[in-house]
């Protein structure tokens, strides 16, 4: 059996829209400047698991998800000395939307749906400064698997942790 994310890595060779997600090692060992970029990127984006079908998740989803869920990775880059460096995605999954097209039906992007939760998403992520921890968006993605009929907002996040 295939986790979510060889199936999303298939659906992506297979399409030909959006980019695929990189795959990010892991280039350092400090699991608590890792736990607590994590924790406060799930503590900041708590307010919109209401909004959601599905849930927020750390490190991995459930790989038969087809609900609105949000992801949750971090690794870091250096250990040894400051400032500290961390990698956060966030990744925000939507369902695909049934539509009739000539009496067809077929997946379609839900775009208003990602669009409306988009934007959730980023003011949660402007509230979230801290003056010891630098952060910045580094880059939004937009990514279809139409095997998996859902799509996935990326935001890539860089973190620097000025002091202890």
């Amino acid at each position: 059996m295939k986790t979510l994310r060889e199936k999303e890595s298939d659906a992506k060779d297979k399409s030909k829209n959006g980019t695929p997600t990189p795959s990010i090692p892991d280039y350092g060992s400090n699991p608590s400047f890792m736990l607590q970029c994590a924790s406060l990127l799930f503590n900041a984006l708590s307010p919109i698991r209401e909004q959601l079908s599905g849930g927020i998740f750390l490190e991995s989803r459930p790989e038969d998800s087809h609900l609105e869920d949000i992801l949750i990775r971090t690794h870091t880059y250096t250990d040894t000395s400051l400032p500290y460096k961390a990698y956060s995605e966030i990744h925000l999954y939507v369902p695909h939307l049934m539509v009739s097209i000539d009496r067809k039906e077929q997946y379609t992007p839900h775009l208003s749906r990602i669009d409306t939760l988009d934007k959730s998403l980023y003011t949660q992520l402007k509230k979230l400064f801290i003056p010891e921890k630098a952060l910045c968006i580094e880059k939004r993605t937009l990514s279809h698997f139409p095997q998996i009929q859902q799509s996935a907002l990326s935001y890539h996040l860089i973190w620097h942790l000025l002091s202890n």
